[in-house]
């Protein structure tokens, strides 16, 4: 796989250690309705802790949608 010019290479980067919980927050943004999910890596395990949806009304202006958001 190519990576960008001077991008950092994570490929040895470890997610979680085995005593240390990581939360990891993933996002699918948008301006109508934005995405979300939550998990957390310990040692091997992945879990889910929530996610759900923000939703703006489209009639709102695009600074008040992203207030919302």
């Amino acid at each position: 796989m190519k990576s960008l010019p001077n991008a950092p290479d994570y490929s040895d980067f470890s997610v979680s250690s085995e005593h240390e919980p990581v939360i990891i927050l993933g996002i699918d943004p948008g301006l109508r309705a934005t995405g979300f999910g939550i998990s957390q890596a310990k040692g091997d395990k992945l879990g889910y802790l929530s996610s759900g949806v923000i939703r703006a009304d489209p009639d709102l202006a695009l600074g008040a949608r992203l207030k919302i958001i």
